[in-house]
């Protein structure tokens, strides 16, 4: 799976998607795209946006969602934080194919929400 990591992402997250092809928006030069811009230029390069920002469910149309969205629910987003994610990371990814918006919890709970219309 192709995963991009938004700004708000620590940079080496990118060790907790262990067998995916992984990128951080930073090394796209994407770090000053706001949160539309950034999902609409990953939306033609990969498959999952995952972020820590808690607000894009709330600010963007998840019916309308170009690209799926994981939100990385933990209480900070320190490295060492993230990692109590692992766990439950690929769960939650599989869910990605069939919800625009998918968030995991530390305990893990995976919350889903936009289903995925038949045609995409």
């Amino acid at each position: 799976m192709r995963i991009l990591l938004d700004n708000c992402v620590h940079y080496r997250a990118k060790s907790l998607f262990a067998g995916h092809d992984v990128v951080h928006a930073r090394d796209l030069g994407w770090r000053d795209l706001s949160n539309g811009e950034l999902i609409a230029q990953a939306a033609s390069r990969f498959d999952v946006l995952a972020t820590t920002d808690k607000r894009i469910r709330h600010e963007q149309n998840l019916s309308k969602l170009p690209i799926s969205i994981l939100e990385l629910n933990s209480r900070f987003t320190r490295l060492s934080d993230l990692q109590s994610l692992v766990p439950h990371l690929d769960a939650a990814l599989k869910a990605t194919s069939d919800f625009r918006f998918v968030s995991v919890r530390p305990n893990g709970r995976i919350d889903r929400l936009g289903p995925r219309s038949p045609s995409g």
